[in-house]
């Protein structure tokens, strides 16, 4: 039975390797084309956003990696990273987590309507709090934090969504 786990885990962690060469050898190259509608839509020649940066890095590996959630527009790229390092200068210390984008091709994306050209991006809202880390580190199990009409985690009130750095994240 052990020999059976242990085989079981390589396995698993084998194709979990696989299923990401994708990403691991994608290279950024050209300009994007975005056709139809953010809910009825595709993707031309996506760039692959960075699984971080300094001060961002994507919410889930499995979104990233197995589902290749982690694509948009090249313009979309450009602005998004040239906004991650105003953030770093302006807000030091501040750490930000990119949701999902797009597949590779566009098209229908799990889960959401919209995202289908590439043009949409989702963001976590950065939290206040000792312990923000924890909860933005839960990955797909993030979805499952409720907030109250303040901004507080419903089980946890030391934990609130910083919605003044989330504007600025988003005017910038």
């Amino acid at each position: 039975m052990k020999r059976f786990f242990k085989y079981s885990i390589f396995l698993l962690l084998a194709g979990v390797v696989i299923l990401s060469i994708p990403e691991i050898a994608y290279k950024n190259e050209g300009v994007s084309t975005s056709k139809g509608s953010v809910d009825n839509g595709e993707l031309i020649n996506p760039y692959l956003l960075p699984y971080s940066g300094s001060n961002y890095r994507y919410f889930s590996l499995i979104s990233y990696y197995i589902m290749d959630n982690g694509y948009v527009n090249s313009k979309v790229h450009k602005t998004l990273l040239s906004s991650y390092e105003r953030l770093e200068k302006e807000f030091p210390g501040s750490e930000f987590r990119i949701m999902e984008c797009a597949d590779k091709r566009g098209g229908k994306l799990m889960l959401h309507r919209t995202h289908q050209s590439g043009l949409s991006v989702d963001f976590m809202s950065p939290k206040k709090s000792s312990s923000w880390l924890t909860y933005n580190n839960c990955g797909l199990f993030h979805y499952l934090l409720e907030f109250d009409e303040e901004g507080q985690l419903t089980f946890d009130d030391s934990v609130e969504i910083d919605f003044e750095l989330m504007a600025k994240h988003i005017l910038i």
